[in-house]
């Protein structure tokens, strides 16, 4: 075995643009394959951070709502939610549970008025992380009558921290209503509907402005694990049918979610399997060429002895070190760049405002169980390209390879 290293080592070195063809082949296949992976993984970890976030694992509402959830129908709302939140906390799946109350409302300040989408919750802390991330120090609702909004609505209305403005809604017994409210924060997000068709005030502020009392219209759910939405709502469902109350998993009210999953599953399979198909045939026709000017070697080491598994094996040692040392730069290279962005994040700029609800800033995914992946699919890639070229040769011969110029 040590006789094949070392014959194996001496032949590398003289056969270097061989070599140095295979290893800028295999090195930018893993450079490339892992590069995209992580971004990939960090891209739907945000998307879905992004989606979770805003409606949950599992949302609840009064039944015949959610076939009208457009229209807002204040009238079918949970008018009890103290005890459906304590009956979901005693699962211990259960993460946390949040209380909202979207609903229709029109803002006003001086002459200017504007329709908006009021989204309520308890207290700032649970506010979107789109939103919460763009205060240096997150304002904190001290009463009910505060309200926060995006930074393009602000200059529409020519309104600014400390201002008050009035809203105006309709209660559920179709009344008009009228709160008054103090912006305590103006948030920019780069997202469109958000910065300019969406305020957020305390749960108190909607409850009042709606005439509902401690009534809500939705309840979201966040589990310890995404599949668990499933048994969570079998768990609960008696409970559930007895306050004629509907439970929704995240794969019914986000099916978009599951759509972008199985086309990152394609994505990725098109992808990789193009690079490793422009890959395998470039390390074939390498292989092959440096194989056909090293006939005669084979025909002289066959003649000294050497059986065709024993030749196979040099050659596939051979490769083996090349691609061995083009995967580890490249998984060096990629994690190092994974592991990079994955604290830093890469700013995607203004195209990912297009995306509703993402952030510009997409942060990569590192995982040690790639850096293997990829080493290992490295080095198989050159240990498959070899056996064509090797089937080719040892139908040569030995006394034809010895005569072959």
């Amino acid at each position: 075995m040590r006789l094949f290293i070392q014959m194996a080592w001496r032949s590398l070195a003289g056969h270097r643009q061989r070599n140095v063809t295979i290893f800028l082949a295999v090195f930018m296949s893993v450079l490339l394959l892992h590069i995209y992976a992580g971004f990939l993984k960090g891209y739907m970890s945000a998307f879905n951070e992004r989606a979770f976030e805003a409606d949950g694992h599992v949302s609840l509402y009064q039944e015949g709502y959610y076939d009208r959830q457009i229209l807002m129908p204040q009238y079918l709302f949970i008018p009890n939610p103290d005890e459906l939140e304590l009956k979901l906390r005693s699962d211990d799946r259960v993460r946390s549970v949040r209380r909202e109350l979207p609903f229709a409302s029109v803002i006003s300040f001086q002459e200017n008025s504007f329709p908006v989408m009021g989204l309520s919750v308890p207290d700032s802390s649970q506010l979107p992380g789109l939103v919460k991330s763009s205060f240096s120090a997150l304002p904190a609702w001290e009463g009910r009558d505060e309200l926060m909004l995006g930074a393009g609505l602000a200059a529409f209305l020519g309104v600014s921290v400390g201002d008050k403005v009035v809203l105006m809604g309709q209660d559920v017994m179709e009344a008009m209503s009228l709160r008054s409210a103090r912006v305590v924060g103006v948030f920019q997000t780069h997202v469109t509907q958000l910065d300019h068709q969406v305020i957020f005030v305390p749960l108190s502020l909607a409850q009042s402005l709606l005439g509902l009392g401690d009534g809500v219209t939705k309840i979201s759910v966040f589990l310890q694990d995404e599949a668990m939405s499933g048994p969570v709502i079998e768990t609960a469902s008696s409970y559930l049918e007895s306050i004629d109350v509907q439970a929704f998993p995240w794969q019914v009210t986000h099916p978009e979610i599951m759509q972008l999953r199985g086309m990152n599953r394609v994505s990725r399979g098109i992808l990789s399997g193009v690079i490793l198909l422009v890959t395998g045939v470039s390390i074939i026709n390498v292989i092959l060429l440096a194989l056909m000017d090293r006939v005669r070697e084979f025909g002289t080491l066959r003649a000294l002895g050497f059986s065709r598994r024993q030749l196979s094996g040099l050659v596939m040692l051979e490769v083996s070190f090349v691609g061995g040392i083009a995967s580890l730069f490249g998984v060096i290279l990629a994690g190092s760049f994974c592991y990079y962005y994955s604290i830093y994040g890469i700013n995607m700029g203004a195209a990912m405002d297009q995306l509703q609800g993402m952030s510009r800033v997409i942060y990569t995914v590192f995982e040690w169980r790639d850096v293997f992946l990829y080493f290992v699919l490295g080095v198989l890639a050159v240990l498959l390209g070899c056996l064509y070229p090797l089937r080719v040769i040892f139908k040569v011969s030995v006394m034809e390879a010895l005569r072959y110029r």
